[in-house]
């Protein structure tokens, strides 16, 4: 009956007017004034009223459905009557304990019905995932049930009274995902008895993915059976092309790290891969973990499938601090500028990029970064935004924390000092909180947008050392427990100047902070982060603005000001007889990934088990494990990988 109510109350003079006349409701409240209507029947989606000696029957499909059985024909002064003696009633308050039992009630049947194959698989994986329930009751007795980013609320009924705040696209999915999280929490199982049975197209799309599992698992033994120090052309060309067919088959996690690879291996033909650089390993071993995980998924879940390029959303007003921006040139043969901004309002690092393709001779990122080229509304340029603080009404961001360059996005622009600065940002002084920022302690976690930016505090630095085969710079900082850390940049045409700024015993301002981004952690156990600087907050008063952009910025004239001290004198403390065995066996795996196995891995690994039993010993318990191939059928390549896996979560583990 409240579905009714509801119904009638919204209805007003004007509509009783268009659907009878202005008379007929005269006289139909005249007539309520003497009548005494009274429900003599009631179905649950109608009901019956009597007006002395007429009947009159009202549903869900208001006046025009209505009947009466007087002789009147179409809607007659009774429905009105009825009508509006309906609307005045109050609707019942729902009973919260009926409520919970109709939530507890749904089953698995009704919720297929409801949101259809692919919502309730959707609903089921995502409960799993979910920490403890909050429902709440509310005065009106309905129940209120909050899920990460929506709070829905069930005033009982059908499922469709469910509401959702803010709207949710895909609604009948995230109401299923209500129902479900509530039965988990008070211990019915009937909304999730036992797995779906797939349909025929949704085997057919499993049998395509277990293909596409082996294909790349295939590939990725084979280029350790060759080493990495032989890749050729042909096994970049698999990459791409497994690649292509994961994207298509929306694995887009897979995909890109696919793509890593074939990227990884151009490096190597085209004799631009720097020496020492181990992420091709780790990036190997990834990608197994990846297809291996994606394999015993009956069904993956979205945090390991990944999600394609998504749109930007407005998010408000933001307040954003400038910390300068950087050149880059991709291998996909895109030229970028990127600006690196500190949001005050979410506590995190965003992002803004400009790109062209290479092609294109008229862009050029550094010349783009001071070129009058309002970003915002308010912003004339992005070096406008460096060092300033940027309150941007209208924001819009995507899920990878890159600011989108709207027209409706207004921003105001304000001059900071040094203090202003510091006071807002996370400072880090000790190191070990490096090689942990931006990531998950699992290695298939999803990495956090922008999670890898950090600002360093460095007590003291060394000099910059070259190297003209890799062209890398590599300049070292210390922390206050002497603890070094690697600044590092890549010689090209858009890095030279900041290179060049960097280099030799180029002073470095003493209570300076650095901004930069954090590289892939080295496979060796007592190897660390490196950091790609981007600027320079320099405390030195007198500087017009404090942020020192490396990249595009002169190198100051002024030998004033104090520096930071030399490399200190005392050194850390050697590494410990744990530190090196871990040392000594990622040294080995990477040798003989690096060489190749040449198909005799069962052969050359003869004395895996053993390393796997000293490790044990040594309290790694998780290299606890039979490798025989007798026992689990697996090959000597992609043992290794497992292996060299295995390693990487201990180390990963060790630094978060």
């Amino acid at each position: 009956m409240n579905q009714l109510i509801g119904i009638y109350r919204r209805i007003d003079d004007a509509m009783w007017t268009s659907v009878a006349n202005a008379g007929l409701l005269r006289r139909a409240r005249k007539d309520l004034a003497t009548l005494h209507p009274e429900i003599v029947d009631e179905t649950d989606d109608a009901l019956t009223v009597a007006l002395d000696a007429v009947r009159v029957t009202l549903d869900a499909g208001g006046p025009a459905t209505a009947v009466c059985d007087c002789p009147s024909t179409g809607v007659c002064r009774h429905i009105i009557a009825a009508g509006l003696w309906l609307a005045a009633l109050e609707p019942d308050t729902p009973d919260s304990a009926g409520v919970a039992t109709e939530l507890a009630a749904f089953d698995r049947e009704y919720l297929l019905r409801h949101a259809g194959r692919a919502g309730y698989r959707w609903a089921r994986d995502h409960v799993v995932t979910l920490d403890a329930d909050h429902v709440i009751t509310l005065d009106d007795g309905s129940m209120q049930l909050t899920l990460p980013g929506v709070i829905l609320r069930f005033p009982g009924g059908e499922l469709t009274a469910m509401t959702a705040e803010p709207p949710v696209d895909d609604l009948p999915r995230w109401q299923v995902c209500a129902v479900l999280s509530y039965q988990r929490s008070v211990g019915v199982s009937v909304g999730d008895p036992g797995p779906l049975e797939p349909t025929p197209a949704e085997c057919r799309r499993a049998a395509e993915h277990r293909q596409m599992y082996d294909r790349v698992r295939r590939l990725l033994c084979d280029i350790v059976s060759a080493g990495t120090a032989h890749m050729s052309a042909a096994t970049v060309e698999r990459c791409d092309a497994a690649a292509i067919t994961a994207q298509t088959q929306d694995h887009f996690r897979l995909a890109a790290s696919l793509r890593r690879l074939a990227a990884g291996g151009r490096a190597i033909l085209d004799r631009t891969a720097r020496a020492g650089d181990e992420s091709l390993f780790a990036e190997l071993a990834w990608c197994l973990t990846l297809v291996s995980a994606l394999a015993a998924a009956p069904s993956p879940p979205e945090r390991l499938l990944g999600s394609g390029r998504t749109g930007y959303r407005e998010v408000g007003t933001l307040e954003l601090i400038g910390l300068g921006a950087y050149p880059w040139r991709a291998d996909s043969g895109y030229l970028g500028l990127t600006a690196v901004f500190w949001c005050v309002t979410r506590s995190a690092f965003l992002t803004y990029t400009d790109t062209r393709p290479a092609t294109i001779d008229t862009f050029d990122p550094r010349a783009q970064y001071r070129r009058h080229d309002p970003v915002w509304t308010g912003l004339s340029s992005v070096s406008a935004a460096t060092g300033a603080r940027v309150l941007l009404s209208e924001a819009k961001i995507n899920e990878q924390g890159r600011l989108s360059r709207s027209a409706e996005s207004h921003a105001v622009v304000t001059t900071l000092d040094h203090r202003d600065i510091v006071a807002s940002l996370p400072v880090i002084d000790e190191w070990t909180a490096v090689a942990g920022s931006g990531r998950g302690r699992a290695l298939l976690d999803p990495p956090e947008p922008h999670g890898d930016w950090v600002v360093l505090s460095p007590s003291a630095t060394g000099i910059g050392r070259f190297d003209p085969i890799g062209q890398v710079l590599t300049r070292p900082v210390f922390d206050t427990a002497d603890r070094s850390l690697d600044l590092r940049l890549t010689y090209d045409e858009v890095t030279g100047h900041a290179v060049a700024r960097l280099d030799t015993d180029t002073r470095l301002p003493a209570g300076g902070l650095i901004v930069g981004r954090r590289n892939a952690v080295g496979a060796g156990a007592d190897s660390t982060s490196t950091v790609m600087p981007v600027s320079v907050i320099d405390a030195d008063a007198t500087r017009t603005n404090p942020v020192d952009a490396l990249h595009f910025d002169p190198a100051s004239t002024d030998p004033s000001g104090e520096a930071l001290p030399a490399a200190p004198t005392t050194r850390p403390a050697p590494r410990t007889a744990t530190t090196a065995l871990l040392d000594t066996f990622a040294g080995r795996l990477i040798g003989t990934m690096e060489r190749g196995t040449g198909g005799r891995g069962a052969r050359e690994l003869d004395d895996l088990d053993v390393w796997h039993q000293r490790l044990d010993r040594a309290g790694f318990g998780v290299f606890h494990v039979k490798q025989s191939d007798e026992v689990d059928g697996v090959g000597g390549e992609e043992r290794l990988l497992r292996s060299y896996a295995v390693l990487l979560q201990v180390l990963r583990s060790r630094t978060t």
